[in-house]
């Protein structure tokens, strides 16, 4: 009907009926593009960029319609997560339980536990709990984070902050070795350059660092870390790449290579 572009961009004598002037000008694609609009999460969709979003009228239009669409079922939303214990702000020694609860409409599929960014379980039935020894991470301040997901994949997350204070703990540095390239100096005289480094620890490895001539280029959450250094993205001289691993008490270590590029 006349009504219909009377909210849109296009006018009806600019669009086609048929396939004439293209897919983007047919009657049936500008109906279902405000229809995937409307219902299927902006921003998406092709035509967005050039006709924009559709207007409040359009959307009126498409429900009133005696036999157009409808308005869509309501729509899946995402969990709801938080820590339950500890309490956000508690100093923290031993072991002690970390837990969250979790619910969602359609089902919570799992949550995940952090202690700042390390992973320390994943649990996919309720009660929703790990034990944290506390002995494994350096004292001081420490961020307790559970994420939630449910069935759809959407999630959510909850932080608190705790204090951790315990005599004695891990006082090992970790071990880190660049892998690749090999040899110190070494001469890169061609190609796209592998990086690969891997760092050890007698308790957990927490992330390794990754810096050219001190600045901080990759950081990895785990205790191996592979990169590609692009030879067209650098100009020649001299570089020095530095490896720094991080345990989870903070210890660290740092190992470092010249690389000559021609």
């Amino acid at each position: 009907p006349d009504s219909y572009y009377d909210v849109r961009p296009l006018s009806k004598a600019t669009t086609a009926p048929d396939y004439s002037l293209g897919w983007s000008n047919c009657d049936c694609e500008i109906i279902a593009e405000d229809y995937s609009y409307l219902y299927s999460g902006y921003g998406y969709h092709a035509m967005a960029g050039t006709y924009g979003y559709p207007s409040a009228g359009t959307r009126t239009w498409l429900i009133n319609e005696p036999n157009g669409p409808g308005a869509p079922p309501a729509g899946d939303n995402p969990p709801a997560v938080s820590v339950s214990e500890p309490a956000n702000g508690a100093t923290l020694s031993g072991s002690v339980n970390f837990a969250a609860t979790a619910s969602d409409d359609n089902g919570v599929s799992k949550v995940e536990f952090y202690i700042d960014s390390t992973s320390v379980v994943e649990d996919t039935s309720v009660p929703y709990s790990t034990t944290l020894n506390t002995t494994s991470y350096g004292n001081g301040g420490h961020t307790l984070r559970a994420k939630a997901f449910d069935t759809a994949g959407q999630s959510a997350e909850s932080s608190i902050s705790v204090t951790i204070s315990n005599t004695g703990g891990d006082s090992e540095n970790p071990s880190v070795n660049i892998v690749k390239p090999e040899g110190n100096p070494y001469s890169w005289t061609s190609g796209d350059l592998y990086i690969k480094v891997t760092a050890l620890d007698n308790v957990a490895v927490q992330k390794i660092e990754l810096y050219i001539n001190d600045y901080l280029v990759a950081t990895e959450n785990d205790g191996l870390m592979e990169r590609i250094w692009s030879w067209n993205n650098v100009g020649p001289g001299t570089y020095i790449m530095r490896a720094k691993a991080f345990d989870t008490s903070n210890n660290t270590s740092e190992t470092s290579i010249t690389i000559n590029k021609s």
